[in-house]
């Protein structure tokens, strides 16, 4: 689209576009990998992994996310949150 075509007065002129300095937030996968260290560096405690639902819980059950790889080196447990959410609770049992 050009802005400056007469059917579509200049965006700019008006002042409405505005550059906002700021870094993307942390993708899933970034804070679950931040999560997997945390845990492998606890082997055996319970953490819970907040904000979470079932469906995140089935996907690391399945090891679908790189960091909980493999998926027989941790147990996933979820309990209701007092939200009304889901807590995910995660442990590292592996050897390494």
């Amino acid at each position: 689209m050009h802005l400056d075509c007469p059917r579509f007065p200049s965006i700019l002129a008006k002042g409405v576009i505005m550059v906002e300095w700021k870094d993307p937030e942390p993708t899933t996968s970034e804070l679950l990998a931040n999560a997997a260290r945390e845990l492998r560096a606890n082997p055996g405690r319970w953490g819970i992994i907040k904000h979470s639902n079932s469906t995140l819980t089935y996907a690391l059950r399945k090891g679908r996310y790189v960091a909980f790889r493999p998926a027989t080196d941790w147990e996933f447990a979820e309990r209701h949150a007092q939200n009304g959410g889901i807590d995910t609770y995660a442990r590292f049992v592996g050897g390494g």
